[in-house]
């Protein structure tokens, strides 16, 4: 079950820390 919830609307640390480097570079663009 704990793979299970792998991908299941939980992302992992690794999915968030990308997740947070497409927003910053969103971001950055949207401030410009």
């Amino acid at each position: 079950q704990a793979q299970r919830d792998q991908g299941t609307g939980r992302p992992t640390k690794k999915e968030r820390r990308e997740i947070d480097d497409l927003n910053q570079e969103t971001s950055e663009e949207e401030i410009k």
